[in-house]
């Protein structure tokens, strides 16, 4: 059946797929994230802490290192050297007993993250509690990790309306050669599910964003984009420049990472 599809379909089917996959383990634990967060900061029983700069999604711990090394206003920061919580910090690690990462927090906020493992993957699920009211607990990312002897594989980001659905997936692939890595960002717009799209028309209706927006292109992307990169190495294995999917060559923005960096993740 496959085989009569057309390459944009089958890539297609593929995302519907991982979208089900995430629906599916969602809904079997929505009742249980906010005692298995409960739990998570209970049962650490080490810590780790950032520096102040340190952003974006997982931070630190986030193995999709194209974020920091191409792409601005992403920093990776670094580990605190530190024998108590710090006053300032990015980042707050928990580890259980045999040393996996089970949460994240960044500092100042109400965001956290919880992970959990299988054989073949870890998933992060970004969640929030609204205004301090524990009440009010939703999830806005689902993260999922697939590792090849420790480095990134594959990322894929699971971006969620709280309360609406899943309005688009961005899977970041990364093929290591030699002095090499290749990197390719999917993008994905899940504007299939009409009605995911009906309740967010409406959620802008009622909240009047209508007004403030440009609705004209809102939900007519309908293909999957990509990106590609080529990530360069010196003879070291640190990271020095990548070259765009245009031909021009930029030099990284994150000086000194290395490929044994990019295996750095607790599994």
């Amino acid at each position: 059946m496959r085989q009569n599809m057309s390459i944009a379909d089958i890539a297609k089917e593929d995302f519907d797929s991982e979208i089900s996959e995430v629906k599916a383990f969602v809904n079997s634990h929505k009742d249980n994230f906010q005692d298995i967060l409960n739990n998570a900061l209970k049962s650490a029983v080490r810590y780790e802490y950032t520096t102040v700069e340190c952003n974006g999604t997982g931070g630190w711990y986030n193995p999709d290192y194209y974020l920091f090394l191409a792409v601005g206003g992403y920093h990776r920061g670094k580990i605190k050297k530190c024998k108590s919580k710090p006053q300032k910090y990015g980042y707050e690690y928990g580890f259980d007993e045999n040393g996996r990462l089970i949460y994240d927090y960044m500092c100042g906020s109400n965001n956290y993250g919880l992970y959990f493992y299988n054989s073949e993957y870890v998933y992060r699920v970004g969640c929030f509690y609204i205004n301090d009211d524990e009440h009010f607990f939703l999830i806005d990312m689902f993260t999922k990790y697939r590792f090849d002897g420790g480095k990134a594989k594959e990322c894929t980001y699971f971006n969620i309306l709280p309360g609406i659905g899943i309005s688009m997936v961005e899977k970041d692939c990364y093929f290591y050669q030699d002095d090499k890595v290749a990197f390719r960002r999917y993008t994905y717009f899940n504007n299939s599910d009409k009605e995911l799209i009906s309740k967010h028309l409406q959620w802008i209706n009622e909240t009047g964003l209508r007004d403030m927006i440009d609705m004209s292109d809102m939900f007519d992307m309908r293909d999957i984009y990509s990106d590609d990169y080529v990530f360069s190495l010196d003879e070291n294995d640190v990271f020095t420049h990548y070259t765009a999917q245009d031909g021009r060559i930029y030099d990284v923005l994150y000086s000194g990472f290395t490929l044994n960096d990019a295996s750095y993740f607790p599994l």
